[in-house]
């Protein structure tokens, strides 16, 4: 398995200063901002890498910029967790991302909340096309 030390902190320099030059903030949240922080969902469709808060922040981190800590990761459920990022700006431009991918991990970025996925809703319907595929034999 591979470690936090494999990830490749270069693609959060291009979203960072972007970010800067459009807004004025670091992607992660700042206690100290004026703005209202905006919940995401992070989820993971693969990683080589052991996930939990910790690493989740490390992880956005070096795909984002911004600070570990202050997108406050809090896990939902198996491999998606909530982050919380700068502004409602912020947040739109990073779910326009989509996702980054790499040699590590794949990770997903969605909306949270109202007008956003309804994840427990999605892994529902997940677990039933799960079992529907299944052939039960009596």
């Amino acid at each position: 398995m591979a470690g936090l030390s494999d990830l490749d902190f270069g693609p959060r320099l291009e979203i960072q200063l972007l970010v800067q030059e459009r807004f004025s903030f670091l992607v992660s949240f700042s206690p100290t901002s004026s703005e209202p922080e905006f919940w995401l969902v992070a989820s993971f469709g693969g990683s080589a890498l052991h996930l939990n808060v910790e690493s989740i922040g490390l992880i956005l981190q070096s795909c984002l910029g911004g600070t570990a800590l202050n997108f406050n990761v809090q896990h939902l459920s198996g491999c998606m967790f909530w982050l919380f990022v700068a502004s409602k700006n912020v947040g739109f431009l990073v779910y326009r991302l989509r996702s980054h991918v790499c040699k590590l991990f794949a990770l997903f970025f969605a909306l949270w909340g109202n007008g956003g996925p309804n994840w427990q809703w999605e892994h529902i319907l997940w677990l039933k096309e799960e079992e529907d595929e299944w052939t039960h034999v009596q």
